[in-house]
């Protein structure tokens, strides 16, 4: 009996995981260079949880060096080259938009990466821009398809949603010189240095050892926030995986 409520259980945690979280979990395994068994899976009911998960699967010995001081301190180095100031005055709560403009942010990001030999985090379409595209999308396809195939109305219904699938890839790829908003979260060179962070982290922690589960936990909820566009500061140890995130 006992048994038998504690898989009913287990596969009700299961069935929470669909394919949204699916692709975050591969994301969050990538960065950190791990495989996440079934039993992961059941006992991550909160980010605090995952984060132990994740602590418990790396191999590294622990460090007791700071990982996401080490990343900021190369991102400073990278960043400071673009202004005219010392690179002492940079420091976590600087805004990453004043060092980064949005004239020439695409150009000096690529820079920062070379520089710092980092991998960063794509920069994104701003959302007013991905609803333009789509609004436009659709506009497109029901005057062009239709007329230029010469289809009924009924006929058309199919043709029109592919068809503005089409025109919004077209949109996007002819748009994607103005994808320069930071991702979710990314507002100080601290949150730059934490995602940073979580995207190098196998490289890193192989270099340095593996940091405290608190540092982790710290990483996650940033990489959380961006792969899921939630708010940085409502993620915390106790959020419920997935559930809170509102994805499935």
């Amino acid at each position: 009996m006992i048994q038998s409520i504690f898989e009913a259980d287990r596969l009700q945690r299961l069935s929470l995981i669909g394919e949204d979280t699916s692709d975050l979990l591969r994301s969050i395994e990538k960065c950190f260079d791990i495989t996440f068994s079934t039993d992961d899976l059941v006992q991550a009911t909160t980010v605090g949880k995952l984060a132990e998960c994740i602590s418990n699967r790396v191999e590294f010995p622990a460090t007791d060096r700071c990982l996401s001081a080490l990343v900021f301190y190369d991102l400073r180095r990278a960043l400071a080259d673009f202004v005219d100031v010392s690179r002492f005055k940079f420091h976590p709560k600087t805004p990453v938009g004043e060092v980064l403009p949005w004239s020439s942010r695409r150009s000096r990001w690529r820079e920062v990466q070379n520089r710092s030999h980092l991998l960063l985090p794509d920069l994104r379409w701003p959302l007013w821009l991905v609803g333009l595209c789509l609004v436009a999308a659709i506009a497109s396809s029901e005057m062009i398809f239709p007329r230029l195939l010469h289809i009924t109305q009924h006929d058309s219904v199919l043709l029109v949603v592919l068809g503005a699938f089409l025109c919004l890839v077209l949109f996007l790829w002819l748009m994607s010189p103005l994808a320069r908003s930071f991702p979710q979260g990314c507002d100080t060179v601290g949150d730059l240095a934490n995602l940073a962070l979580a995207c190098n982290y196998a490289k890193i922690s192989t270099q340095y050892g593996k940091s405290s589960e608190r540092e982790i936990l710290t990483i996650l909820c940033h990489l959380v926030a961006a792969g899921t566009g939630s708010d940085t500061q409502k993620i915390g140890a106790e959020t419920r995986f997935p559930e809170d995130l509102k994805i499935h």
